[in-house]
């Protein structure tokens, strides 16, 4: 090591200040002498006993943490993980192309899906939070950097407070506008839907069903936008019916109308219907999407980052979208790692429709678990500036009687 340094001093690099150099961050304490030497040390499985997410923590040699989530179903995640984390345990979490390979290889050949592929999800963002944090970035930077100088968001809403769409849709849609939030969700269809199992809507019935969207209409013209979810219960013949219904409403789109295996039902309604057809939250990887984009089956491209295989797949999902001029809208309705993922990667897109938000989760929920909880302003959010993601869990939190902290490896 001696003679190392002897060569570097002699070499006259450190007078032309290479190592002192404010663009090449510095390493971590240890790892000042061997930039490879971090390794994935440790696992943890947080879950909740008044939340249906579970965050996987990540530890490694630096003593960094990552923190990624996935939700719903704790104990299966759980399973999930510890019969995955074998395959991380002493990797670079550097290395995230490769550790998501190695991951989505082991999990496939058993067939993938469901809670392997949450667990991928979440171990894919605790990564990329390691990785911000080992940069001294926060992660919009590392993917790419921004694309826009901030995200237009829409709320899903089931009421607010006391309110509820059945008596309230008026009241609701006011809100929202005096907040600068101009587009809005809803699943009016459900009810009947269920009561029918999708198999059947009569006229009446779409009538009754256009009731909400009618009203919102009445109170706010078209400065609000509203999207359509069905939660896939429908099956060819009724999803058509319904979107001729709803096109005289200038709907922003029909979300997951039926399920979304079925590419030629989707293209046939997709090249029937003006409003626009947005898939799918259900769906994992690039793969399934690519034949939607080529079949015309997809004019929005939705997916969740802690369910389709993290940041490192939603990314992928997203730019190959652009290439066949399909915007992405991604799907945050679940925990707050969740909705700071997904600000970081949609500040990043080029092809940014508009971001989903859940007024009950940032402004009722989330405070419970971390400080300084980010709030859409005036309609738009903007990812925080700190290494990661930059969210900072609440002190104590992981010491309450209803946090269970699981050490996996």
């Amino acid at each position: 090591m001696g003679s190392r340094r002897n060569f570097i001093k002699r070499s006259g690099l450190i007078s032309l200040g290479l190592f002192s150099n404010p663009l090449i961050p510095a390493l971590p304490g240890n790892l000042q002498d061997d930039p490879g030497a971090i390794k994935i040390t440790g696992v943890d499985a947080i879950y909740f006993n008044n939340a249906h997410w579970t965050w996987i923590r990540v530890h490694t040699s630096a003593g960094i943490t990552g923190l990624g989530e996935t939700y719903p179903f704790t104990r299966s995640q759980v399973g999930a993980v510890k019969d995955l984390v074998s395959v991380i345990i002493g990797k670079d979490p550097r290395d995230i192309e490769g550790i998501w390979k190695s991951l989505y290889t082991r999990a496939a050949f058993n067939v993938t899906g469901g809670a392997e592929m949450r667990i991928i999800s979440a171990i894919d963002i605790a990564l990329w939070d390691i990785l911000g944090k080992y940069y001294k970035a926060p992660l919009y930077r590392l993917l790419g950097g921004k694309a826009r100088e901030n995200i237009h968001v829409y709320n899903t809403t089931n009421g607010i407070g006391d309110w509820t769409n059945e008596k309230d849709i008026e009241r609701i849609t006011e809100f929202f506008l005096g907040n600068g939030i101009k587009a809005m969700k809803i699943w009016p269809f459900d009810p009947v839907a269920r009561k029918n199992t999708g198999s059947y809507i009569s006229p009446s019935e779409i009538e009754s069903n256009l009731d909400w969207i009618k009203r919102i209409r009445n109170t706010a013209g078209s400065e609000m936008e509203i999207g359509v979810e069905f939660h896939a219960y429908w099956n060819l013949p009724a999803a058509q019916r319904i979107a001729t219904a709803l096109e005289p409403y200038q709907i922003m789109w029909i979300e997951d109308i039926m399920f979304p295996e079925n590419v030629e039902a989707y293209a046939k309604l997709a090249s029937e219907t003006s409003i626009p057809v947005c898939v799918s939250e259900r769906l994992a990887t690039s793969y399934p999407y690519a034949r939607l984009f080529t079949e015309k089956a997809c004019d929005i491209a939705m997916f969740d980052v802690t369910w389709c295989g993290g940041l490192t797949a939603a990314k992928k999902i997203a730019d190959l979208a652009d290439t066949f001029m399909i915007p992405s809208a991604p799907h945050t309705y679940g925990g707050p790692v969740l909705w700071y993922a997904s600000a970081h990667l949609a500040i990043a897109l080029t092809n940014l429709w508009i971001m989903e938000s859940g007024y009950y989760f940032y402004h009722d929920v989330y405070p419970g678990f971390i400080e300084e909880v980010l709030v859409p302003v005036n309609g738009v959010v903007v990812p925080p500036d700190e290494p990661g993601l930059g969210m900072k869990i609440k002190e104590g939190l992981l010491d309450q009687k209803d946090t269970v902290v699981e050490k996996i490896a």
